[in-house]
């Protein structure tokens, strides 16, 4: 299950994107998530609260921006590699 939600993430996806896509819950698809954080195969980055010095600027479509920050996953190398590997 990890290797698809890499996939997925790979090519965009948001965390609403997987949990639809491949029917999971939102604890299920957030352990998973934090499964592959302490791997080494993701990288997790949290924008800070303050919409005046964000870079998504007033392209920002959160309903209240200001409740917490906004999480950011990013493959890794060893991420990428456990993609292309693992069958």
């Amino acid at each position: 299950m990890i290797r698809k939600v890499l996939k997925l993430l790979e090519k965009g996806g948001n965390t609403e994107t997987l949990v639809r896509k491949l029917d999971l819950s939102r604890k299920t698809l957030d352990a998973i998530l934090e499964t592959a954080i302490n791997k080494g195969y993701l990288k997790k980055t949290e924008i800070c609260n303050d919409c005046s010095s964000c870079p998504l600027g007033e392209n920002c479509n959160r309903e209240n921006p200001k409740e917490e920050a906004v999480k950011m996953y990013a493959l890794t190398p060893k991420g990428r590699e456990y993609i292309e590997n693992n069958i």
